[in-house]
C-alpha cells in the first residue's frame, strides 16, 4: 500500500516484548513520549491557564467524576493542574484529554511534544513543492500553472470554418 505510519505512545512500564518491538518496528515513526501517561505529558507540558479552562469546561460534562471535586477558586497553579491530573486519570480514554487540548488557544499552549509530533506528521506528509510554474517574466511558452495551455475549444476562427 506504500502508506507512511505513524505511532505515538507512552513510555510503557515494563519494557517491550521482542514481538512488541518488532510491531513497532514496522511503522516509520515509532514516536515514545518520555511521560508514562498522557495525563503526566499534558500536566507536565500544558500551561496552568489551560488546565483551568478545561477544568471549568469539564465540570459542566455529564461524565464530570465528581468524586474528585472541582476548583472553588484560588487554587495554586500546583493544585490546579494536579486535579486536572485526577480528572483526566479517571476519565482516561473519554475524551477529557482532547478536551483538554481543545483548551489550547494557542501554539504556544501546545504540548511541546504533541507539537513535535504533528510537525513530523505535517512535513512527511506535505505534498512536494511545484517546480517554478509561472515561468520566467514576460516568457509567454504556453506552460503556465496547469501545464502546456490546450486549445479553448470555444474560440473558434470563422476563417477556418469557411
Amino acid at each position: 500500500m506504500k502508506k507512511t505510519t505513524f505511532a505515538f505512545h507512552d513510555m510503557p512500564e515494563n519494557a517491550w516484548t521482542e514481538d512488541q518491538s518488532e510491531k513497532l518496528d514496522t511503522y516509520h515513526y515509532n514516536f515514545e513520549s518520555a511521560y508514562k501517561g498522557t495525563e503526566d505529558l499534558l500536566a507536565a507540558e500544558v500551561p496552568p491557564a489551560v488546565h483551568r479552562r478545561f477544568l471549568d469546561q469539564a465540570k459542566e460534562h455529564p461524565d464530570y467524576p465528581t468524586d474528585k471535586g472541582y476548583l472553588k477558586g484560588g487554587e495554586s497553579d500546583d493544585d490546579v493542574i494536579a486535579l486536572s491530573k485526577e480528572v483526566l486519570k479517571a476519565k482516561k480514554g473519554s475524551g477529557f484529554a482532547a478536551m483538554l487540548i481543545e483548551q489550547c488557544e494557542t501554539l504556544d499552549e501546545m504540548p511541546e511534544t504533541v507539537k513535535s509530533f504533528l510537525e513530523t506528521v505535517a512535513a512527511d506528509m506535505a505534498l512536494p513543492k511545484l517546480a517554478d510554474t509561472d515561468g520566467d517574466a514576460g516568457d509567454d511558452a504556453g506552460d503556465g500553472e496547469d501545464g502546456p495551455d490546450d486549445p479553448d475549444p470555444l474560440d473558434i476562427d470563422i476563417a477556418d470554418i469557411l
